[in-house]
């Protein structure tokens, strides 16, 4: 029966100390944050020649060293080129300031990260292939020649 007792002022020893546990004062945390300029994934060279686009999303975490940890795909781009490039990016060149919990640095959970590999205006030429742009030239040729023979007006000897 003493050990029963024991156990429930041990209980209600705890259950007094709650409030003043809940009154404690709040920890001051700071949110992980990017390093400047290290934020950013080159565009693949495959995928530019093959005009691929798209948006991967990742989950990430960041230790207490700052480091970018745990990287997993969340939503495939559709393209596993843009998906292997936006998760080897991610993984070794984002760099961070860990997030701190009353100045002390901890690491962080899960993070969103949205790489968005989008071309600008129009493929590039070297997207096209060269038979075709040889093809494309070879036909400007030949619709300027007709327009210097048709400038010139009919042949005097009748043709």
């Amino acid at each position: 029966m003493t050990t029963a007792i024991r156990s429930i002022e041990a209980a209600a020893f705890s259950v007094a100390l709650l409030p003043s546990l809940l009154h404690a004062a709040p920890s001051v945390v700071v949110p992980a944050r990017a390093v400047a300029g290290t934020h950013t994934c080159a565009y693949p060279e495959a995928a530019n020649r093959e005009d691929l686009q798209g948006d991967v999303l990742l989950r990430y975490d960041v230790d207490a060293s700052g480091r970018t940890t745990h990287v997993v795909l969340v939503k495939s781009s559709g393209y596993s080129l843009l998906d292997r490039a936006a998760l080897r990016c991610v993984s070794t060149t984002w760099k961070n300031v860990p997030a701190t919990r009353d100045g002390i640095k901890v690491a962080s959970l899960s993070h969103n990260a949205l790489v968005r590999f989008k071309l600008s205006a129009g493929p590039t030429a070297a997207a096209i292939p060269k038979a075709i742009r040889v093809a494309l030239a070879l036909a400007i040729l030949v619709v300027l020649a007709c327009l210097v023979i048709w400038r010139r007006g009919p042949s005097p000897h009748g043709g």
